[in-house]
């Protein structure tokens, strides 16, 4: 080691020159030739790893309880009745076929004995609620479109949209509203079933006559029900209470109504 200002050799270690005094520099830190590894702060946790299977987990979820209401709609013999009454309340009758296990058209159509006949009875309802009731109709409208009728097919239109309309306008003219206070549902066994499923088969057997029998066979239902509805129905202004006893079938998981009155309790 020597000095940088005048050359003196010094001994390892020394501050200051012993030849001339001068202080004397740091020496320079020599790197390490073998450093370790170098410091690397940790790598960020991944955020919402599992989110897209939370939302795919949802979304199946969702699916699932879809499907369950669906299939679980019109599931027993209330919710059928009850389907029933609302149809009947708003002049539904394609509803009211299909409640009953019938296809609309096919039930229609086999009403219609004569198109003139129907046409006229029709036009004799328009006249009457024209000129006797309050009835908030469009007369001039139904009036011509039941002009322009030409076939069934054309009446069949006119019917469904003519009966919801009617339907609407007398529960607006006498404030016509229902309430179902209860309903009671009995499945009959042994000989109560036999009795019913007696005295349906005489009506298949007539449907069958006009090839209109319900969607269900009647040997294949599997049980019977009388329903026992009790209904508080508000007409004008006065409240009366009906009770009414429907006959439902099940067949295949699905149920129908049998009779919208059924008197065989």
């Amino acid at each position: 080691m020597f000095c940088t200002r005048c050359g003196t050799k010094l001994e390892a270690g020394s501050h200051f020159c012993s030849g001339c005094g001068a202080a004397l520099e740091a020496p320079p830190v020599v790197a390490d030739p073998m450093p370790g590894p170098a410091y690397a702060p940790p790598a960020p946790k991944k955020k919402g790893r599992w989110l897209p299977l939370l939302m795919a987990a949802g979304a199946t979820l969702l699916i699932l309880v879809i499907v369950l209401v669906i299939v679980l709609s019109g599931s027993s013999p209330e919710d059928v009745v009850e389907e029933y009454l609302e149809a009947e309340f708003e002049g539904d009758q394609a509803e009211l076929s299909e409640l009953r296990g019938f296809d609309p058209w096919t039930n229609f159509i086999t009403t219609v004995y004569d198109l003139d006949d129907k046409i006229e009875d029709i036009e004799d309802d328009l006249i009457w609620y024209e000129n006797e009731t309050d009835l908030d109709l469009d007369f001039d409208y139904w009036h011509s479109r039941l002009y322009r009728i030409r076939d069934e097919r054309d009446f069949y239109e006119f019917w469904l949209d003519y009966c919801e309309a009617e339907a609407e306008a007398l529960v607006e003219a006498h404030h016509i509203s229902y309430e179902i206070l209860s309903i009671t549902t009995y499945q009959l066994h042994n000989t109560e079933m036999r009795d019913a499923r007696s005295s349906l088969r005489s009506s298949y057997e007539y449907w069958e006559e006009w090839n209109n029998a319900p969607e269900y066979d009647i040997y294949e239902i599997d049980a019977f029900y009388e329903v026992d509805v009790a209904m508080q129905v508000e007409y004008d202004g006065g409240i009366e209470i009906i009770e009414q006893t429907m006959l439902v079938v099940e067949a295949h998981g699905q149920y129908y109504i049998a009779y919208s009155n059924w008197y065989g309790q």
